[in-house]
């Protein structure tokens, strides 16, 4: 059962998740800003590891990735979001137990999960993330948890930090060892 507040949330972002569907979804100047820098960014990381899926838990209502990956690359899973025709592939699930198999995707785009919180969240999106793959870690002023979760990620014996295509304050990218 949630909580009041959970169930808000939720309305909430189903909305704008419906919005941005119909197109009437009006982004405010940061939001622009932050799209236009993200897909050079992630087009640059697609194109140079040659992602063809990655996988996105725990996405809310975030389209990031759709600024720079066709729909039918990425795979969303969320806990109570349902997402619509235009983000194609999408699952309702627990992040904790992915409903795909093992070493599925080349990539994992996450951010705001709170790893520090919960290490098993971690290895269940590396588990489904190809040996070689890659890990795209965003880190968003409105979502103040990457001050803990980077130590996590920086700290994995499972993940090595890369600086391609550039060090850069929004975004950090790894390697995934296993």
């Amino acid at each position: 059962m949630r909580s009041p507040e959970e169930e808000y949330l939720t309305r909430v972002v189903q909305e704008e998740v419906d919005l941005r569907a119909t197109g009437r979804y009006q982004p405010t100047e940061a939001e622009r800003r932050r799209e236009l820098f993200a897909r050079g960014y992630l087009s640059l990381v697609r194109k140079h590891y040659g992602i063809s899926s990655i996988y996105y838990p725990g996405c809310t209502g975030e389209t990031i990735l759709e600024t720079a990956f066709p729909k039918d690359e990425i795979f969303y899973l969320d806990k109570t979001i349902r997402r619509n025709d235009n983000t194609r592939n999408s699952v309702v699930g627990d992040m904790l137990t992915p409903p795909f198999p093992e070493n599925t995707f080349d990539a994992a785009y996450i951010q705001d999960i709170h790893i520090h919180e919960n290490p098993k969240k971690l290895d269940a999106v590396l588990s489904v993330v190809k040996n070689n793959g890659i890990i795209i870690y965003g880190k968003r002023d409105a979502c103040p948890s990457w001050k803990q979760e980077l130590p996590v990620l920086n700290n994995s014996d499972n993940l090595s930090y890369i600086q391609y295509p550039y060090e850069d304050a929004r975004f950090s990218t790894y390697s995934v060892r296993k």
